[in-house]
């Protein structure tokens, strides 16, 4: 209302359609800001920041329809028409203040005829150009709220027939298209037809909101809050629809709709959906039959996926596995039981991450559980555990469902891979069978393997020598990012010094090894004595500086005195800003309250790092804006 937004005033008070007064322009500008005068002082209209807005909300919704009354879709779409032509701001101002409008009109019977005539087959808003701009599909949101019966046919003939190319392509009106078929998703009089459109839009995504059509998408097939009136029946038919094209993405996508349907607990969504004008529709809530129905459902066709050894198949199976516990959790084991047989048996009772999911069922769940479900839990994880060597080695480091202390569980893993090691070394275990996958896994505590297994062979030279050279062949045939060599540096960190250096060197003048010594000297608490060796490296041009993060909380760095931290970080910081960045990364963990003049020269040393880097030295990771 004040002068920023005369412009604005004008056209409202000027334009024909929409205050149809006869007389001259200049003369029913001055009588509209009269009449707002004179309803400001009576306090029928009042003040909101810079705009005026009618204080009854009954009073203002009369007065529309009362506007609304003679008003045909020719002079509605004419209005509209006229907005888009204005310059910004007000065009975008305007347009949004006539959406926030119409969409309270719902009530209307005019309002909802006069919009079915705008926007239904062959009208101006009968087009996908339309659409995806910002005006077209802001309407469209306001649309929807007075007649989404008429939104969702308009959708069903400008969408439903696109390819994902084309779908691909909306760009600037995606945004409130999508907000829009959430609204219509939510109505089941237009659930069907508008969630079909939707699923297209997700298969085409080209958004990373969390909230972009994929999102909204997925939010429809939980049990609760999911966004619809629509009952799980209703869902699983758009599922089954999604499963029957012969694409690819389709399908991806409605096994991830199956997996959102299996979720069991932690229901939130975003309010606003279920708002539509004056009403306020209410979230679908199934009873305990229609849910065991539903996830029957979803489980047979996940099982036949499995079955099926397509490309999904391992998809499906992780979402079986996933699901177990959550379904245990609400009492329904009753429905997953016979499922879990059947790929059991299919798998020849080779299934890890089954495995897994029974056994955190059986920890985390276990007073829910009967006598008789819970042994057959235990029935089922006895026939998924394996006895031979490898499955051990790695079932050491995974979950354990017992209720032991942590500490006192850790030092168990830990006694539970020297154990293995003492078999390894006694039974003859194969190494050439063995070392291709010890070595590409991850295990947690295999480097008390690697320790282990040097304190049995440590007397016998040769079978050393024979260890450390088969180890480094295995390696070698890894791929470089799939190397785990946590067994071979344990294997080290006891040995001889002559071993070591040895060892090292053969590491230093190989172009394929070269950067794992610092891997290895990291750990060395003498490390100190084959710095030099690192700097060469890095000197002709063989490695990195940033190779030395992987000092970060080793024992070389913690081993060394007052001096010898002075020596590294004056070579460091020869390397200029990288160097300085090095130095106060790895230093800063290795700060000793109860060493103080160590301390204090850490302290001297930040000094000098963030003298070079400046305070906003940009961080990697989160830990390194609070260093």
């Amino acid at each position: 209302f004040e002068e920023a937004w005369s412009s604005q005033i004008e056209f409202i008070a000027k334009n024909r359609n929409i205050t149809s007064l006869s007389i001259d322009a200049q003369v029913i500008v001055h009588k509209f800001n009269d009449v707002c005068n004179h309803y400001l002082k009576r306090e029928i209209f009042e003040r909101r920041g810079r705009f005026i807005g009618i204080r009854p909300y009954p009073l203002a919704m009369s007065l529309a329809q009362e506007w609304l009354e003679p008003c045909t879709p020719q002079r509605l779409l004419d209005i509209i028409t006229e907005i888009a032509r204005l310059s910004e701001p007000d065009r975008t101002q305007l347009s949004n203040a006539f959406a926030e409008q119409m969409k309270y009109l719902g009530y209307n019977d005019k309002a909802v005829m006069i919009v079915e005539k705008i926007i239904g087959f062959d009208s101006p808003f009968d087009n996908a150009e339309v659409l995806n701009t910002e005006l077209g599909s802001r309407l469209f949101r306001s649309f929807v709220e007075v007649n989404p019966v008429a939104v969702s046919q308009n959708f069903q003939r400008i969408f439903s027939n696109k390819t994902t190319k084309e779908l691909l392509e909306i760009g600037k009106g995606r945004r409130n298209i999508v907000w829009t078929l959430e609204k219509l998703c939510f109505d089941k009089r237009t659930f069907s037809d508008s969630t079909k459109i939707m699923y297209s839009f997700a298969v085409a995504e080209n958004e990373v909101l969390s909230n972009n059509a994929t999102g909204q998408f997925l939010q429809l097939f939980n049990l609760f809050l999911s966004g619809t009136e629509a009952t799980l029946n209703e869902k699983w038919e758009i599922i089954k629809w999604g499963l029957s094209h012969n694409n690819s993405k389709y399908y991806e996508l409605a096994i991830k709709a199956m997996k959102a349907g299996l979720n069991s607990r932690h229901f939130m969504r975003i309010n606003g959906a279920e708002q539509q004008g004056t009403k306020q529709l209410q979230d679908n809530k199934p009873t305990c039959d229609e849910i065991k129905e539903y996830w029957d459902k979803i489980l047979a066709k996940l099982t036949e996926i499995i079955k099926s050894n397509n490309n999904f198949s391992c998809m499906a199976s992780e979402i079986v596995a996933n699901s177990i516990r959550g379904i245990f959790d609400i009492k329904m084991v009753e429905v997953i039981f016979p499922y879990l047989i059947e790929i059991i048996q299919f798998k020849n009772n080779d299934w890890e991450e089954g495995l897994q999911g029974l056994k955190f069922a059986r920890k985390f769940e276990k007073q829910k559980l009967s006598p008789e479900e819970l042994c057959t839990i235990n029935e089922l994880i006895n026939s998924l555990t394996k006895t031979d060597f490898i499955s051990r080695f790695f079932d050491s480091h995974r979950f354990k469902d017992n209720d032991e202390d942590v500490h006192l569980q850790i030092q168990k893993d830990i006694d539970s891979m020297i154990e293995l090691a003492n078999e390894y070394i006694r039974t003859n275990v194969s190494w050439q069978d063995t070392f291709p996958i010890l070595y590409k896994k991850s295990q947690f505590y295999s480097y008390y393997f690697g320790k282990q297994i040097y304190e049995i062979i440590k007397d016998d030279r040769v079978t050393v020598n024979l260890f450390i050279n088969d180890s480094l062949e295995t390696i070698s045939s890894i791929d470089k990012k799939e190397r785990d060599i946590s067994i071979l540096i344990g294997f080290i960190q006891d040995a001889e010094e002559d071993v070591k250096e040895m060892f090292y060197h053969i590491l230093y003048e190989s172009d394929s090894f070269n950067y794992l010594l610092f891997n290895f000297i990291a750990e060395d608490r003498n490390g100190k004595k084959y710095f030099d060796w690192l700097f060469a490296l890095i000197d002709n041009k063989k490695c990195n500086l940033v190779d030395f993060y992987v000092f970060t909380y080793k024992n070389a760095l913690r081993n060394l005195n007052v001096e010898e931290i002075t020596i590294l970080s004056e070579k460091l910081f020869s390397y200029q800003e990288e160097g300085y960045a090095i130095t106060f990364d790895l230093f800063y963990n290795i700060i000793e309250e109860k060493d103080n003049k160590k301390k204090q020269l850490l302290i001297s040393i930040f000094k000098k790092c963030i003298y070079k880097l400046g305070v906003n030295k940009k961080g990697i990771r989160q830990l390194d804006n609070y260093k």
